[in-house]
């Protein structure tokens, strides 16, 4: 199975993205998956290219510019270069848990007739939350689900 797993950044923090790559890097091994790692730059100033640039040939991800502002230009120029089964989006100051990418591809194989799905979001925030949003948080975009 191959699997295409793409980041889209804009000037990103450099702590966050450091973070994600290293959670990528720390996925679990598994059997039979050829991983493909992509990195979109979405038109960051040059500065900040020249960095991602770099980031990328040293952690193993092919490296795209699209300059064209937005979430979906980039997300377009990502999906015209991959040829994988499975893409996985990963936004660039998220941490994955150290088995996403074999639950993901879990998933794909036993349920090849999904089309899109997702796990849980668990939100790791810099300042405490006060009481009377806590109840909010889930529709904010933290949910937790069981993996079966």
């Amino acid at each position: 199975m191959k699997i295409d797993l793409i980041i889209c950044t804009h000037n990103p923090r450099r702590d966050y993205l450091i973070r994600t790559l290293d959670s990528i890097a720390q996925q679990h091994s598994v059997a039979g998956v050829e991983l493909k790692k992509w990195l979109v730059d979405n038109n960051s100033p040059q500065e900040c290219s020249e960095k991602l640039r770099s980031i990328c040939a040293e952690r193993g991800f092919q490296y795209l510019f699209e300059k064209e502002p937005g979430l979906v230009q980039a997300r377009i120029c990502g999906l015209r270069n991959t040829s994988g089964e499975v893409i996985v989006w990963v936004d660039d100051d998220t941490v994955l848990a150290p088995d996403f990418l074999s639950q993901a591809s879990r998933i794909a194989k036993e349920k090849p007739f999904l089309g899109v799905w997702g796990g849980s979001v668990v939100l790791e925030l810099e300042k405490p939350v006060p009481d009377y949003i806590r109840p909010y948080l889930v529709l904010l975009t933290e949910n937790h689900v069981e993996v079966e």
